[in-house]
């Protein structure tokens, strides 16, 4: 319960208490004055109708007596008046003919008002011939006081009210600071780096606000020195400094990542001897020389989101596209080819220096080794370069089936439940236990044949199929964890096509209130870093929505090719997911800069790719709590 809840509760039952307190006393005074009044009232009405008697009627008339009272006790305000003898006998006793009953039985009983009577003498003469006597009714002394009670009760209520009113701004206005100090400490749970620049002017408050922003401060600082940090490391290690892409060392750490999960191609440009053609052409023409082909190179698959562009020697380039089949881009790369062969013509660049550069391409299959497909594509280099007239080739590895085949086979697995899914164990190294399950899609065929997303990613990219795929294969999952009663934590990946779907996103948050709401199991939702990065909104709408659930958003295949990492504070993934190959590597990035990044912003690290006993040693030994990969698969973990 808030602190402003808790003292409107105080403050209301301390005035509830107060008041009431002060009702009784001042009821029970009422209640004196009221009985004294009637009492009043009754030895004035006696003594009235006492000397009436005496002095106009003859006290043996009983008829001229009862038609002088009768209109007295008629009003209601007696309940009786009777005329004794001088011997006490009644002679005279006329009561109220209507009781007019308006209090509570209850109230009757707390405040019983004592209806007073009274006597005076009837006189004839000197002489003493009889008594009178008045009674006031109980029932109308009980609605005076009934009366008295409502009248004093609606003042209290609306000064209660009015009070209560007061003490609500005032509270509330005293509280504001307390209230902006609550959303600052929730602000600092969720790692959010918000300062408070409206200081209190209760100094408590205020002392409290200097030191909350004087920690948040220091968060922000130790973030952004990391990634200062980490951003120097990544363009030590990783990038050409002349052309500002990456260098050999960003290629094989990338190479090491999708041939895991992927196929594609890989292609080395050479300039042959360009050692000697840097002197005959001169730096400027060199370097302009290489920029074109760079920026033709981007401009050419601009729209080939997972292109790693990189600068392996002086002269040569690597270019990786992930998921890609080479008919889709055999004729960009002539096109390239032609336009550099021209440029060198319109330059004249062969009139200083016999220029020659070629084109080696080649393609790789999912869990190529990184030895095999540069060997690979050096080879087809060394063809190309050999050429006497189109310096370009392409070297390819058997494929299983043709780019038709494939659309054929997937349009069947639609159909025919033919999507079907793996998992792999995400491991609590210190525990021993499962942490979660990772969720991958698979192919089967009407043989009974699986293939893996590898194989045929490119092809539903290519289709437009991705969020149907995403949507079937989502559907089995949540159906196999219903049926089974699986109580695992599950991860499942999402591509940006579906992300960017609104209507594809809030189907997922439907299905994830109305199936999982009462169930223990938690769904992780990877995205790959590289696309959050190209389409910030949609994630910030997607994890918007997520964080509605008890659900949680994490990332995928972290990198360091942006250098501001705000979009994590943005985003507030609940871990990163990193390749292996960025901590074991022996060019690899200070594995301390890393947590403290993920550990500013509230995540984790979760390190992929551990394949041998002595990775998982060495990731054990710096820290890291969750790994996964073939070696983890193999432990035994409860």
């Amino acid at each position: 319960m808030s602190l402003f809840k808790q003292l409107t509760i105080l403050i209301t039952t301390f005035l509830v208490f107060m008041l009431t307190i002060l009702l009784w006393f001042i009821l029970s005074y009422d209640k004196s004055l009221i009985e004294n009044q009637l009492n009043s009232n009754a030895k004035n009405s006696a003594s009235f109708l006492g000397l009436s008697i005496s002095k106009a009627v003859d006290f043996e008339d009983i008829a001229t007596i009862e038609g002088m009272l009768s209109a007295t006790v008629d009003n209601g305000f007696y309940e009786y008046i009777a005329i004794y003898d001088i011997d006490e006998n009644v002679k005279v006793k006329l009561s109220s003919p209507r009781e007019v009953v308006n209090t509570p039985k209850w109230f009757a009983k707390i405040f019983e008002i004592n209806a007073p009577s009274s006597t005076a003498n009837i006189m004839k003469g000197w002489i003493n011939v009889g008594t009178i006597e008045v009674k006031i009714h109980q029932d109308y002394a009980n609605n005076q006081m009934w009366d008295t009670f409502k009248s004093i009760s609606n003042i209290f209520l609306i000064l209660t009210i009015v009070l209560l009113v007061l003490f609500y701004f005032f509270i509330d206005k005293l509280l504001k600071p307390l209230k902006r100090l609550s959303l600052q400490a929730k602000a600092i749970d969720n790692n959010e780096f918000i300062v408070e620049k409206t200081l209190p002017n209760t100094i408590e408050f205020k002392n409290v606000v200097h030191a909350m922003n004087k920690t948040i401060s220091k968060m922000e600082t130790i973030f952004n020195k990391e990634v200062e940090t980490l951003n120097k490391y990544n363009n030590l290690l990783y990038k050409d400094s002349d052309t500002n892409l990456g260098n050999k060392n960003y290629l094989i750490v990338k190479l090491n990542s999708y041939l895991k999960n992927s196929h594609g191609l890989l292609t080395f440009i050479e300039i042959k001897d360009e050692i000697s053609f840097k002197k005959k052409v001169g730096f400027k023409n060199y370097f302009a020389f290489k920029s074109f082909i760079i920026d033709e190179i981007n401009n050419n698959f601009s729209s080939n989101k997972n292109i790693v562009f990189s600068v392996l020697t002086e002269g040569s380039f690597g270019i990786l596209l992930p998921n890609t089949l080479y008919e889709d881009v055999n004729e960009k790369w002539n096109e390239i080819y032609s336009k550099v062969q021209k440029y060198i013509k319109d330059t004249k660049l062969n009139e200083l220096f016999d220029v020659k550069i070629a084109f080696g391409i080649s393609n790789y299959v999912q869990n190529t080794s990184v030895e095999a497909i540069l060997s690979k594509t050096d080879q087809s280099l060394s063809i190309a370069m050999q050429n006497k007239t189109l310096k370009l080739n392409y070297l390819e590895e058997d494929v299983k089936f043709t780019k038709q085949e494939w659309i054929e086979l997937l349009q069947w697995a639609f159909k025919n439940d033919g999507l079907v899914f793996d998992t792999q164990n995400v491991v609590d190294i210190l525990s021993n236990k499962t942490y979660m399950k990772e969720y991958y899609t698979r192919l089967k065929d009407d043989t009974g044949a699986v293939y893996f997303p590898g194989d045929f990613l490119s092809i539903i990219h290519s289709m437009g199929w991705t969020c149907q795929l995403e949507k079937q294969i989502i559907e089995k999952i949540f159906k196999d964890k219903i049926e089974n009663k699986n109580k695992d934590n599950a991860v499942l990946n999402l591509t940006s096509d579906f992300i960017s779907n609104k209507e594809s996103v809030d189907w997922l948050i439907n299905e994830l209130k109305s199936k999982f709401t009462n169930s223990n199991t938690i769904f992780y939702f990877e995205c790959l870093n590289s696309e959050i990065l190209e389409y910030l909104e949609d994630y910030k709408y997607f994890t918007k929505e997520i964080s509605k659930t008890k659900h949680k958003f994490a990332i995928e295949s972290f990198t360091f090719d942006n250098d501001n990492l705000d979009y994590l504070k943005i985003l507030k993934p609940e871990y990163l997911k990193i390749s292996k190959s960025y901590l074991v590597d022996k060019n690899r990035i200070t594995d301390s800069i890393l947590l403290n990044i993920t550990s500013t912003i509230g995540a984790y690290l979760i390190v992929k790719h551990v394949e041998s006993k002595e990775e998982f040693e060495f990731l054990k030994d710096i820290g890291i709590k969750y790994l996964q990969g073939r070696y983890i698969d193999k432990l035994e973990v409860r």
